[in-house]
């Protein structure tokens, strides 16, 4: 059986700068989402950021990797629910449920399970849309 190289690098590069939504979710914690793009904003169901990456890649439907550390617990933005929290270290990684679906973050103090909370996305790596997203 032949298989594809999606893309060869470092395993830095394959976490922070993966070629596709597949590279992405093989390597660390990764919601892929869907996200339209104009000029250098990034939009998202889950709210938008700025990229000055974003007009290197066509405008219109792509998708778009959330790792935990590109979504932060906030007083505004999207609301959800705490389905599971891990400890890592200095901080938790936070699983929580939108509207839209499922949403890695990290938290600083540790929040209990079915706790409300609200995301907003701080950032975010365009990679082509290959179908279903993540949320």
């Amino acid at each position: 059986m032949l298989g594809t190289l999606e893309q060869a690098a470092s395993p830095e590069e394959l976490y922070h700068r993966p070629a596709s939504a597949f590279v992405a979710t093989f390597v660390g914690k990764a919601a892929i989402v869907p996200a339209t793009i104009e000029g250098t904003e990034v939009q998202t169901p889950l709210g938008g950021f700025s990229d000055p990456r974003a007009d290197l890649h066509p405008s219109g439907g792509i998708a778009v990797v959330l790792r935990p550390e590109d979504v932060e617990v906030e007083q505004e933005g999207v609301p959800a629910r705490v389905a599971e929290v891990v400890f890592d270290g200095d901080r938790y990684l936070v699983r929580a449920f939108t509207e839209r679906g499922l949403i890695w973050t990290t938290s600083r103090p540790d929040p209990s399970l079915e706790t409300p909370l609200v995301v907003r996305v701080l950032r975010g790596w365009p990679v082509p849309s290959s179908g279903p997203t993540g949320i």
